[in-house]
């Protein structure tokens, strides 16, 4: 079959040739196309097929004659509503140059089975799209499997794009033929098989074309579902181009090459998508020197984007519906060269998306698929993980053979994250939306390689290896919110001889400036000691001379990396990495990264000490290894029902430092069981927040559901290590002014005979009394009954005030040195004021300043009767008057009691605050007060007898 177009003289230049090449244009009209079933030698050159689209009663009988061919039942299903613009199936030797498949309300090429050798040479793939409107494609999105479930009409409708090419195995005649849903892949004996097949497409275009199907949707779940079993598979991924190697019998080598990828739209890979199934054996699939731009989104408003891969996705490891014990993948790769990926969009998967269903049967690397990507080109990518690469397979840690993924020589540089949405369980598992994500994947790192200013983690690693085999990796100026460059999340990093890695200016906003560490744990299991730093693959199994660090031909620098906590590294103490064992015997420390820093610059570099803080942010830091609760062992702790615990707690890493933590808690009974009848919680919601800087006050509240004392263990716990601390609680009754609630509520509240006057804190369970008032008992008991009544002088605290049930002293003013009823004594070793009502600190040694007022009497009683004062004559009695106005009216003066007059001398006052002895209490200054005057008077009337004696 040969159709071409006016050939022109080869001589002629490249811009002569196209102005005056006059291909063959080819219009069609509805439900024709071009059909080729059969055949071999195709040739089709010069030629323009627009607006053509096979369908209906004849796309069936073009399917009717191929499957009466070797071909037989097909892997994918041809719906009969999908137009087709060119239909090629069981032919041989294709040869396409200067064509255009444009304007397909539908699929521009299917090839079925396309054997021998094949090129497609300057093919244009332009604008051909499905059939249904576009606002009908936004139900991809939607959670609902039953959307995923379409219809034979429906999947015809929604499918779209430039070229399809499936290869799939021989069977031999229709009245044998089986389908491959119920028969082994291998041939019936005596079955002509064609020998290897070698498909090329060069410097050919798929420009805008758009899908919107859900094939991928329904091999993703079709083992999960029984209604997709049932409706089976229908063709349909990629917008521009999509190739399916469902095959055994042959091998096949295709490859695209200086090819371009630009404006597709579609679901999963929307510039390219490879499907691989796991029989699949010795194929190779390679992409060199191509261009994929501004691929993935579902509108030309680029409002909606691929669910993976916006410019390519690799499936691999498909099956058969109802064959789960196919023979496994053997030596099949695909292989990207030297090509450039940028601003292209995805949900996962800026520009690839890698998806491996995990074959439990693979017992060899040999048997893997790989993926090689080598000296290209990431930028400007977008997606909400996996902003330039999503790679994941279907089990549960890279330990387990699988998928191999190598990148060289490649350029991983500003690509971002799009918009505030994220994947729910992704999210709850930590997983920073890194430029590279792979999950349960071995992803091998090798030549020159630059990851730069990524948003998001510039690898974000769940049960992976992330390993280094030679050359340069630098990470510098990426910013995640745990771990600037590297995220891992029970993964393993491992940095070969010949190997050098630099992390430089990478920023995380959370953990983890340029490593972040995670390891999943169960509670009580520290996980601050893993270790996720290897020098070879095999101290997974042994480890020998790994201590001798200087002779790896290893070197790992850390530049100028920041973030709250963790500059450096955060989550790894590394005490538990097999070479660090002999290190930490050698220089007797535990401490690895001080080993490091004094003893291995060469080998790792760190710009500072590791131990050290840039301001409040450590340059190392894990999760918490301990709970410290500050005097739990010596300290007896009660608390009555609803009572909060303000306790003293610190979290300590496993390197000694007090670290940032989030706690909960939980009680347990003298069983050890959880009991309805009481609870525990930290904080407002069972969560509280340890900063980090110094013990801090931790709220404990016990809800108790029986009023009756009873004896509990509280266990705090940390939220991510889930490291956890216990102590023993003695739940008391209500205090004094307090009545246990109704089993609802589980909690003392206050007595409502104490209201309005006194109001109760229920959580502290504190009285708030308010100014001028004083609360408590009159017998100094603590349980008996309550009095309110108002402050006597300045005796109590001035304003509102908390007292403590347990604690009536604490209302007492005067810096606390009063006490009992109405605040009327002095507490033990301090003394009433001989001027005032303060009390204050005393000695008996001050007695002796009795003597000097004892001589000073004498004195002023010698001066009045040489003088001959009387109150009836002289200045005297206006002094004393004013005197006897300032002692009634003192309080008004002086509220504080702090303004003195010489008029005191006259009762003991000195004018100044002192006192004569310790523990003098108010009876005991009255006597003085009384004693002096006497004494004073004695003094007269000994003075005047003796006047009369002597006269």
């Amino acid at each position: 079959l040969s159709i071409v177009g006016e050939q022109l003289p080869p001589e002629l230049e490249e811009e002569e040739r196209l102005e005056k090449k006059r291909p063959v244009v080819i219009e069609c009209s509805d439900g024709v196309g071009l059909v080729a079933v059969n055949c071999s030698d195709i040739s089709l050159g010069n030629l323009v097929v627009s607006g053509c689209g096979l369908k209906g009663d004849g796309l069936q009988s073009a399917l009717l004659e191929l499957k009466r061919s070797r071909v037989g039942e097909l892997v994918y299903a041809v719906p009969s509503s999908l137009s087709i613009a060119v239909f090629l199936g069981d032919c041989e030797d294709l040869c396409m140059e200067n064509v255009t498949i444009a304007s397909t309300v539908g699929l521009g090429l299917l090839g079925i089975n396309i054997l021998g050798t094949s090129v497609l040479k300057n093919v244009e793939f332009a604008h051909n799209s499905y059939a249904i409107a576009v606002d009908r494609c936004d139900d991809i999105f939607t959670d609902s499997a039953e959307l995923i479930v379409t219809s034979e009409r429906e999947s015809g409708e929604r499918l779209g794009g430039g070229a399809y090419f499936v290869f799939q195995d021989y069977y031999q005649g229709e009245e044998e033929a089986t389908s491959p849903s119920s028969s082994s892949p291998t041939p019936p004996e005596g079955q002509l098989v064609g020998g290897a097949v070698t498909f090329q497409i060069e410097g050919s275009s798929f420009i805008n074309n758009s899908d919107c199907s859900r094939s991928l949707l329904n091999d993703a779940y079709s083992l999960s579902s029984v209604s997709l079993r049932e409706l089976g598979r229908y063709i349909g991924a990629s917008a521009g181009l999509s190739i399916v190697l469902a095959q055994s019998q042959y091998p096949v080598q295709f490859t695209v090459s200086q090819s371009t990828f630009r404006d597709n739209k579609g679901v999963y890979g929307s510039g390219a998508v490879f499907m691989v199934f796991r029989h699949v054996r010795n194929s190779v699939l390679s992409i060199a020197r191509c261009s994929f731009t501004n691929n993935g989104a579902l509108d030309g408003n680029f409002s909606t984007y691929a669910i993976g891969g916006g410019a390519l996705a690799f499936i691999n490891g498909l099956s058969i519906i109802n064959e789960l014990l196919n023979p496994v993948n053997q030596n099949t790769s695909l292989i990207v060269t030297d090509s450039d990926f940028t601003d292209n969009r995805a949900l996962v998967g800026g520009a690839i998306f890698i998806y491996g269903l995990y074959q439990s049967c693979i017992l060899s690397v040999l048997d893997t698929v790989r993926f090689f990507c080598q000296n290209c080109t990431f930028t400007e990518n977008q997606a909400n993980y996996g902003l330039a690469m999503f790679a994941t397979e279907t089990k549960l840690h890279a330990e387990s053979i699988g998928l191999q993924m190598e990148l060289r020589d490649t350029r991983v540089i500003r690509n971002r994250i799009h918009g505030s949405e994220t994947n729910s369980f992704l999210f709850a598992l930590d997983m920073t939306p890194g430029a590279i994500t792979s999950m349960a994947l071995n992803l091998t790192l090798s030549g020159s390689l630059v990851f730069s200013g990524n948003d998001g983690s510039a690898i974000s690693a769940l049960n992976s290896f992330v390993g280094v085999l030679g050359g340069t990796v630098i990470f510098e100026g990426n910013t995640g919110n745990y771990g600037g460059a590297l995220n891992l999340i029970n993964s393993y990093f491992i940095v070969v001889p010949g190997s050098t890695v630099v992390f430089r200016n990478n920023t995380a906003h959370i953990r983890g400036g340029a490593v972040r560490v995670k390891l999943n744990a169960q509670v009580g299991q520290s996980v601050a000691s893993f270790c996720f730093l290897y020098f070879a693959y095999e101290e997974f199994v042994y480890c020998t001379n790994c201590s001798d660090l200087n002779s790896l031909d290893v070197r790992i620098e850390f530049i100028q990396n920041s973030a709250p906590a963790g500059n450096m590294v955060y989550g790894s103490s590394l005490f538990n990495c097999p070479w660090a064992a002999e290190l930490i015997e050698t220089y007797g420390t535990d401490n690895v990264y001080d080993i490091l820093y004094n003893n291995f610059p060469e080998v790792v570099l760190f710009d500072s000490d590791p131990m050290s803080s840039v301001g409040n942010r450590r340059n190392v830091e894990t999760l918490p290894a301990f709970l410290v609760i500050e005097d739990n062992e010596n300290t007896q702790l009660s608390v009555t029902p609803g009572q909060v615990l303000n306790l003293n707690v610190f979290a300590i890493d496993e390197l000694g430092q007090n670290v940032p933590a989030i706690i909960s808690s939980y009680a347990i009974n003298a069983n050890r069981d959880i009991s309805n009848n009481f609870s525990a919680a930290v904080g407002s919601s069972n969560f509280h927040v340890l900063s980090g800087n110094n013990a801090t006050k931790t709220p404990v509240t016990v809800l108790v559901r029986q009023k009756n004392p009873a004896n509990v263990t509280v266990i705090l716990f940390s939220t991510e290590s889930l490291i956890e601390s216990r102590f023993a609680l003695e739940v008391v009754k209500c205090p004094n002014g307090f009545l246990y609630s109704n089993e609802t509520l589980m909690r003392c509240v206050c007595d409502p005979l104490l209201e309005p006057r006194v109001m109760c804190d229920q959580e502290t369970q504190e009285f708030i009394v308010p100014h001028n008032y004083w609360i408590g008992t009159l017998d100094g008991k603590l349980d008996s009954e309550l009095v309110v009544a108002p402050c006597v002088k300045d005796y109590c605290v001035i304003g509102e005030k908390r007292v403590s049930p347990t604690n009536f002293d604490s209302q007492c003013g005067d810096d606390k040195r009063r006490a009992n009823v109405l605040c009327g004594s002095c507490k033990a070793n301090y003394s009433l004021s001989i001027s005032s009502s303060h009390c204050l600190p005393c000695s008996n040694y001050r007695a002796l300043l009795l003597i000097p007022f004892l001589v000073a009497v004498i004195l002023f009683v010698a001066a009045i009767a040489y003088l001959r004062i009387t109150i009836t004559a002289g200045y005297i009695n206006g002094v004393i008057f004013y005197f006897n106005i300032y002692e009634l009216y003192s309080q008004e003066f002086s509220p504080g009691g702090n303004l003195y007059f010489p008029g005191t001398l006259f009762t003991l006052g000195f004018g100044f605050e002192t006192c004569f002895y310790n523990d003098m209490s108010a009876l005991q200054r009255s006597f003085w007060d009384l004693m002096y005057p006497a004494y004073m008077f004695v003094l007269l009337g000994i003075i005047t007898l003796l006047a009369r004696c002597f006269k």
